[in-house]
């Protein structure tokens, strides 16, 4: 309806897939209605009176959409002449300047690291004699997997950069921490909600270097630019098969299925391991013994993965299983941040997930699509 209106469309391939408003919960859905809402009331004819604070605020610093929605949220605040998030956005913008040197300073000091060792193996290899063909033909074979099956094979390259990564996510942690502290510091009562935001993003870098260090005896591909381009169902397989198994204890049995080969779909290594290690631990929690990845391609532009586990399911009490991906939503005395974090994960990705009961009422069912 909003085409009648204004001139706004949502390009999302999902909306179709999807009867409730979960997708515009992410950041990215987020930042799509603010910037509806900032075309409509760029008019003089258009009175702004209300608007739902849950959709239209303060993107997460680390989305890609958070400095353009930054522009849309200046302009819905001056024309609700808002003082309040006129301040929201003005400490954003600084914690935002903050976080941009924070990371700028690590990378600068990773790239030296990185050359300095670099120059040291260059002079190593000159005095070396040529690869043999074993060598290459061995090299060859490596690439073909996105796995080692031994760390004696981890090359020095390989280590420098999982290094990278810890260094840049151990940084964001400290700017996060020494964010909060500033905000809170004049502050006589701290809000439940901006705790529940720091521990958040706390938590998800937490669970990134976590992810890294089951890496870094398996990883066989490049983590220097965060993002890869590859099979993204071949690449889920290869992780649940050769990293993840190794970190279970118990009797749970992962199981791993899919119909063929699928796109190359660009994403970031360690976002999946967030999803795929969340949704594991959520089934351990449910005293489940068996998980079962099911990986489909409806389309050329698509994948689905269907998670099934044989655990006790949802909590009857529940009413709505979309609640189960809500910030701090936890009917155990877990975090409640685990399937947000899933949930804020996957819609960077241009992802979807819904939770529902498992076959003959018995176990949990997550649905994840995401289109390329």
């Amino acid at each position: 309806m909003e085409r009648y209106v204004i001139p706004v469309t949502f390009i999302d391939k999902e909306d179709k897939n999807t009867s409730d408003i979960s997708r515009l919960l992410t950041d990215p859905g987020r930042a799509r209605v603010t910037a509806a809402v900032a075309k409509l009331v760029d008019s003089e004819e258009v009175e702004l009176l209300e608007y739902n604070r849950e959709l239209i605020g303060i993107l997460d610093e680390r989305s890609s959409q958070f400095e353009s929605s930054l522009g849309a949220l200046r302009a819905i605040a001056e024309k609700t002449k808002d003082a309040n998030l006129f301040k929201t956005i003005e400490n954003a913008e600084k914690r935002f300047s903050q976080l941009k040197k924070a990371e700028e300073l690590a990378r600068t000091q990773a790239d030296e690291e990185r050359r300095a060792k670099e120059a040291a193996e260059r002079r190593a290899a000159d005095a070396e004699d040529k690869v043999s063909r074993t060598t290459v033909q061995l090299e060859e074979e490596r690439k073909r997997n996105y796995f080692l099956t031994s760390i004696a094979t981890l090359d020095t390259a390989t280590i420098l950069n999982l290094h990278h990564q810890v260094t840049m996510y151990a940084v964001d942690i400290n700017q996060q921490i020494e964010n909060f502290l500033v905000q809170i510091s004049s502050q006589k009562d701290v809000k439940r909600e901006d705790v529940l935001g720091a521990i958040d993003r706390i938590a998800l870098l937490n669970k990134k270097i976590m992810g890294v260090s089951k890496f870094a005896t398996k990883a066989n591909f490049r983590l220097e630019s965060e993002y890869i381009k590859a099979d993204l169902g071949d690449y889920i397989q290869q992780y649940i098969n050769d990293v993840a198994k190794d970190f279970i204890f118990g009797p749970l049995q992962i199981l791993v299925e899919r119909d063929g080969p699928g796109p190359e779909t660009k994403f970031k290594p360690i976002d999946i391991s967030v999803v795929v290690d969340n949704l594991i631990a959520n089934a351990r929690k449910a005293k489940a013994n068996k998980i079962q990845f099911s990986i489909t391609h409806p389309s050329k532009d698509s994948i689905h993965i269907a998670v099934l586990d044989n655990g006790r399911g949802f909590n009857k009490l529940i009413d709505n299983l979309d609640r189960v991906f809500e910030k701090g939503f936890s009917t155990t005395d877990g975090s409640g941040l685990g399937l947000y974090h899933v949930r804020m994960v996957l819609g960077e990705m241009n992802g979807t997930i819904h939770a529902d009961t498992g076959p003959a009422g018995k176990g949990a069912l997550f649905t994840i699509r995401v289109a390329r």
